[in-house]
Formats: structure tokens, sequence, C-alpha cells
């Protein structure tokens, strides 16, 4: 049995706004975000002020976990 009832949300609208907004309407512990490089850059995604994950690190009122998938091998 799991610890708490993790919960998958779809909405429209300004991502960043819109994750913050539920969040925020659920009293969320947690926000997890899956994350790309932008440009190929280390880092970018959370660090380029215009990013989404930025906005959402910046500005929620509770933790924020980001994660990214496996880079695939160029042969």
């Amino acid at each position: 049995m799991w610890w708490c009832q993790p919960e998958a949300v779809v909405e429209y609208g300004n991502p960043a706004a819109e994750i913050l907004e539920v969040a925020k309407q659920r009293g969320a512990d947690l926000i997890v975000l899956g994350v790309r490089d932008a440009n190929k850059r280390m880092g970018a995604a959370t660090h380029l002020e215009w990013s989404t994950a930025h906005k959402v690190v910046a500005q929620a009122t509770c933790p924020v976990l980001t994660v990214r998938g496996q880079r695939a091998v160029e042969l």
C-alpha cells in the first residue's frame, strides 16, 4: 500500500502557471516535474529564466523534484 495517493492532472494554459495553481489548490507536498535539456546543455532546463521548470522551481511553495530521462547514445 502506498503512503500517499499520487495523482495525475491534466490542465490547459500556461504550463508553469497551471502547475503552480493546481499544486496550490490541492495542497501539494511535492511537485515532480520531468525536464529535458534545453539546447543540449546540462542543467539548462532548470536554469533558463524562460523555462517552465525554472518558473516552477522558483515560485513553488513546496519542494520540486526534477527528473530527466536517460540520454540516447549516439553511435
